[in-house]
């Protein structure tokens, strides 16, 4: 397994679930931990196409504490949602997203 070259660390504040720094600019080829703390399930939505796969199949979802390797360039929007452990959602919402959308954050990945 690769080394981890990018962990990005997630966290709640209020009702919005979103990055604690920029997500960092990302190359293809890079690895990716997304890394949540609190207690719940915590998911990455990408309603468009994701850069963890090579083809442009929309609404990929990814959760933490998977190594992820990034497999194509582009910009990618993607939305943080948690799950708590009364079944409740909070962050980023697929019917609301432009309400939601301070939950989560762009991917910005350039060619290797």
């Amino acid at each position: 397994m690769k080394p981890v070259t990018h962990e990005i660390e997630i966290t709640v504040k209020g009702n919005q679930v979103l990055p604690t720094a920029n997500i960092p600019k990302l190359k293809v080829g890079d690895t990716v931990d997304y890394v949540f703390k609190g207690k719940g399930s915590l998911s990455i939505v990408f309603p468009g196409s994701s850069p963890y796969r090579d083809d442009a199949v929309p609404g990929t979802e990814v959760t933490s504490g998977k190594v992820l390797t990034v497999k194509q360039a582009g910009k990618f929007h993607s939305g943080c949602r948690l799950k708590r452990s009364d079944g409740t959602f909070i962050g980023w919402d697929p019917r609301d997203q432009k309400g939601t959308k301070e939950s989560g954050g762009d991917h910005q990945v350039e060619p290797n």
